[in-house]
């Protein structure tokens, strides 16, 4: 609930459907909020490391140099398979999203107006 009320304080509140992803190193959390009140949340074992560890597998680097790779922008510029590994790890990303979304729908038949992505992997 800390996130709402740090939300709360720099967005004030809101009579809309917001979801707030907080994508971690290790992990995701996406609130959903309405008038400053939490709705549902779902927190999923995505983060980050996933991305690490997709860069580590295709481009056969350790762990180190994947996450110097994943800062690196010139690299995602013109190394097109670092690219492939980010447009994978987005549809990912994506995927979990669009479930959880999903799964907030069916148990308050509300939709989400608003998002707002924050974390260290945003």
């Amino acid at each position: 609930f800390s996130l709402i009320n740090a939300f709360e304080m720099g967005y004030g509140t809101d009579s809309d459907i917001t979801s707030i992803i907080n994508i971690g190193h290790s992990s995701m959390l996406i609130l959903f909020v309405k008038n400053g009140l939490y709705e549902f949340s779902r927190e999923t074992n995505f983060g980050v490391k996933d991305c690490i560890e997709l860069i580590q597998q295709r481009l056969n680097v350790n762990e180190r140099e994947a996450t110097t790779l994943l800062r690196d922008e010139e690299a995602v510029e013109f190394n097109e398979e670092l690219q492939g590994v980010f447009d994978e790890f987005g549809s990912q990303l994506a995927a979990e999203v669009k479930n959880t979304f999903d799964m907030f729908y069916t148990s308050s038949h509300q939709n989400v107006l608003k998002c707002y992505i924050c974390g260290g992997g945003s």
